[in-house]
C-alpha cells in the first residue's frame, strides 16, 4: 500500500512539473492569428487552434476547422485543404456526430488518393477507424488503424504511432480481449515515454482496463497520470472520464461521499462540453452513486436523462436497462422479472437456434447442390478441354512428323547439292590452274594462246553458270523469301531472254524463235520466271547443234498458264528422263565439252512450287525436247 502511494505521488510531481497551461497555448495562437499573416500561415494557425480545442470545446474546434478549409480553398492550398477537412471530421466525431464525421473523412481520403499524398491517406484511414469504433464495429476499426500504422512507422511519426497503438488497444478492450488490449496500451505508453509525447487517453485506457480487472490501486495510479496529462493538453474529454472512473472506484470501495463529489464534478464538466457520449456516461455513474445513497428520486431523474442520451446515441448495454426498475421494484420483483426475462431470452435463443439450424441446413444443402452442379460442369468443361488439347496435340504431332520428314529430305538434298558442287567446282578450277601453269612455264605460239583462251572461256562459263544457279537456289530456300506478283508481258519477256542468249546462239548457229507476236500479259514473280525460263533455254542451247531451232511458246488452258521451251536437239535418253527431277545428277557433257552442275532442273522444280505450279518434260531421242512450266492463272490480259 505504501509503495502504491509513493508511485502515485511520484507520477503526480513528474507530470505537473513539466505541464504548461493549455490556455497559454490557445492565447498565444490567437495573438499570432490577429497579426497580419500570409494565407498559408493563417491556415496553419487555424488548424492548430482547432486541434487545441478538439476535446475541450468541439464546437469551437469545428468553427476553426471550417475557417481553415475556406481559406485553404481560396488559396488553392491542397495539403492545407486536406488537413482542414480531416479536422472538420474529427470535430464532428468529438461532438458524437459520427455520420458527419465519416462524410468529411471520406471526402478528405478520396482527395488524398486522387493527388497521391500518403500522409493524408494514412491520416484519414486512421480517422475512419474512430468512426467504426464509435459505431461498435471494433474489428473493422482495428483493421483501419493497422492499415495506416505502417506509414507512420516508416516516416517515424511517433505521436501518430502512439495514438494508433492506443486506438487498437481500445478496440480490443471493447471486445474484452484483455491481453491484446493491455499489450497495445503499453506499447503506446512506451512510445509516449520514449519520445516525451503527451497522450492522456492512453493513460486513461490503462486505468479503465485495470479497473475492469478489479486492480483498483493500479487503476488509480494511471488515473493520476491521465489527469496530469489532460491538464497539460487541455483535453477536457479525458479529464471528465478520469473523474467518472474515480467515482466508479470510490463507489466500489464504499466511499459514497467521495464518489458523489467526483460523479457530480464529471457531470458538470460533461454538460459544459455538450458531448452526448460524455453526458450519458457520467449520468449513468451519477445515477448509480445516488441510488446507492438511497436518493432514489434524484437518481431516477438522472437515470431518465441517461436513457434519453443513450437512446439518441443507440449505444446502450442491455444489462443497464434494469437500472430504471431498481428504483421502483423490490428485490423479489427484480428477481422475478430477471427470471422471466431469462426464460424469455432462453426461448428466443432456442427459436434463433432452430432457425439458425434450418438456415444453415438449407445453406449447406444448397451449397452442396451447387458444388455438385459446378463440379459436374467443371468436369465436363475439363474433359472437353482435354479432348480439344489431345486433338491439338495429335495435330501438332502430325505437323511435327511431317516437318521432320521434310527437314530430313531437305538435309539429304542439301548434302547431295554440296557433294555435286564440290565435284563440279573442283574440276573447272583444277583445269584453270593447269592452263595457267602451262602458260607460265612454256613459250606459247599464237595458236596455243587461242586454244588456252578458248579453254579458259569454257571453264569460266562453267563456273559462272554454276554460281548463278547456286544464287538462285539459295534465294529459293530462304524462309523469308517473298513472292512478288506483277504484270508481265510474255512477248516482251521472251524477247529479253532471246537478247540474253543471242551471242551464244549465234556462236553455235542455233535459231531461237519467239512464237508470240502480240501482247500476252500475266501476273507472276518475274525473278522466279526468269530463272526457270533461262534454265530451259540454257539447257536447250547446251545440247543443240548447228542449224537446230529453239522455240518459246505460251498458252492458257482451264485456269492454268503453260510456258513451253522446245528444241530440235538430240533429245534425252529414257533412263535419264525418268530421274531428271528427283535429285541433283551428274550433268551430261554438251557438244562443246561444257558440263553443268546438275542442280538446275531440281531448282526450277522448287521455284515452280513457289508459284503453286510444276515443270515437266517431253522428249524423244533424235527428235528433240520440250520443257513445260505450268502454274495457276492469276490474271491474264490478252491484247
Amino acid at each position: 500500500m505504501l509503495r502504491s502511494r509513493f508511485i502515485l505521488v511520484f507520477f503526480c510531481l513528474l507530470l505537473f512539473s513539466s505541464a504548461l497551461p493549455a490556455q497559454n497555448l490557445e492565447d498565444s495562437l490567437r495573438k499570432e492569428l490577429a497579426k497580419p499573416q500570409e494565407d498559408s500561415n493563417r491556415v496553419k494557425l487555424l488548424i492548430a487552434l482547432a486541434e487545441n480545442q478538439m476535446f475541450s470545446n468541439p464546437d469551437s474546434s469545428l468553427r476553426y476547422s471550417e475557417k481553415a478549409y475556406d481559406l485553404a480553398r481560396q488559396s488553392l492550398n491542397v495539403e492545407a485543404e486536406l488537413a482542414a477537412l480531416n479536422k472538420i471530421g474529427r470535430a464532428y466525431w468529438s461532438k458524437g456526430n459520427l455520420r458527419e464525421g465519416l462524410k468529411y473523412f471520406l471526402q478528405s481520403l478520396q482527395m488524398a488518393e486522387k493527388v497521391n499524398m500518403p500522409e493524408y491517406i494514412a491520416l484519414n484511414e486512421s480517422s475512419i477507424g474512430l468512426i467504426f469504433s464509435g459505431s461498435g464495429l471494433y474489428t473493422k476499426a482495428i483493421d483501419y488503424y493497422k492499415r495506416s500504422l505502417p506509414y507512420y512507422q516508416r516516416v517515424k511519426n511517433n505521436e501518430r504511432k502512439a495514438t494508433l497503438y492506443n486506438n487498437i488497444g481500445k478496440g480490443f478492450l471493447n471486445m474484452q480481449v484483455i491481453d491484446s488490449a493491455e499489450y497495445y496500451f503499453l506499447r503506446s505508453d512506451s512510445v509516449k515515454r520514449t519520445y516525451n509525447i503527451n497522450l492522456p487517453i492512453t493513460s486513461f485506457n490503462l486505468a479503465d482496463l485495470y479497473f475492469q480487472q478489479g486492480k483498483l490501486s493500479e487503476s488509480l495510479i494511471w488515473i493520476v497520470i491521465a489527469e496530469a496529462e489532460s491538464h497539460t493538453r487541455n483535453d477536457r474529454r479525458a479529464l471528465i472520464r478520469c473523474y467518472q472512473l474515480r467515482a466508479e472506484i470510490a463507489l466500489q470501495q464504499g466511499e459514497l461521499l467521495k464518489a458523489e463529489r467526483l460523479a457530480k464534478q464529471a457531470v458538470e464538466n460533461a454538460n459544459a462540453t455538450n458531448i452526448k457520449e460524455l453526458i450519458y456516461i457520467t449520468y449513468r455513474t451519477y445515477s448509480s452513486v445516488l441510488h446507492q445513497q438511497k436518493k432514489h428520486e434524484i437518481a431516477y431523474d438522472y437515470f431518465e436523462k441517461y436513457t434519453h442520451y443513450r437512446d439518441s446515441l443507440q449505444s446502450i448495454n442491455t444489462q443497464n436497462s434494469l437500472l430504471a426498475y431498481e428504483f421502483l421494484l423490490s428485490e423479489q420483483e427484480i428477481k422475478n422479472l430477471k427470471a422471466q426475462q431469462k426464460i424469455e431470452q432462453e426461448n428466443r435463443d432456442k427459436e434463433r437456434l432452430i432457425m439458425s439450424g434450418l438456415i444453415i441446413l438449407t445453406i449447406v444443402i444448397a451449397s452442396l447442390a451447387y458444388y455438385l452442379f459446378r463440379s459436374r460442369e467443371q468436369r465436363k468443361k475439363l474433359n472437353q478441354r482435354l479432348s480439344e488439347q489431345n486433338q491439338a496435340i495429335s495435330q501438332q504431332n502430325l505437323l511435327l512428323s511431317d516437318k521432320a520428314e521434310k527437314l530430313a529430305a531437305l538435309n539429304n538434298f542439301r548434302n547431295t547439292i554440296l557433294s555435286v558442287i564440290t565435284h563440279d567446282l573442283r574440276g573447272p578450277f583444277t583445269s584453270l590452274q593447269n592452263l595457267l601453269n602451262s602458260s607460265v612455264k612454256e613459250k606459247l605460239t599464237n595458236e596455243d594462246v587461242e586454244i588456252i583462251l578458248f579453254e579458259l572461256s569454257k571453264q569460266l562459263r562453267t563456273i559462272t553458270s554454276l554460281t548463278d544457279t547456286l544464287l538462285a537456289w539459295g534465294s529459293a530456300h530462304l524462309d523469308n523469301y517473298h513472292i512478288t506478283l506483277k504484270s508481265i508481258d510474255l512477248c516482251e519477256f521472251f524477247n529479253q531472254q532471246l537478247n540474253f542468249f543471242e551471242d551464244n546462239a549465234k556462236a553455235k548457229k542455233i535459231q531461237i524463235i519467239n512464237s508470240l507476236s502480240s501482247s500476252f500479259v500475266i501476273r507472276a514473280d518475274e525473278n522466279i520466271l526468269s530463272v526457270i525460263i533461262r534454265n530451259f533455254i540454257s539447257n536447250a542451247l547446251k545440247y543443240c547443234g548447228a542449224e537446230d531451232r529453239i522455240r518459246l511458246e505460251a498458252s492458257k488452258n482451264e485456269g492454268d498458264i503453260f510456258i513451253e521451251v522446245s528444241d530440235t536437239g538430240p533429245g534425252i535418253p529414257k533412263e535419264v528422263l525418268a530421274g531428271l527431277l528427283l535429285s541433283p545428277v551428274q550433268s551430261r557433257v554438251d557438244n562443246t565439252g561444257y558440263k553443268g552442275a546438275g542442280i538446275g532442273l531440281v531448282l526450277c522444280s522448287e521455284l515452280a512450287k513457289r508459284l503453286n505450279g510444276s515443270i515437266s518434260f517431253k522428249s524423244e531421242e533424235g527428235k528433240g525436247t520440250k520443257a513445260i512450266l505450268r502454274f495457276p492463272l492469276s490474271e491474264v490480259l490478252n491484247g
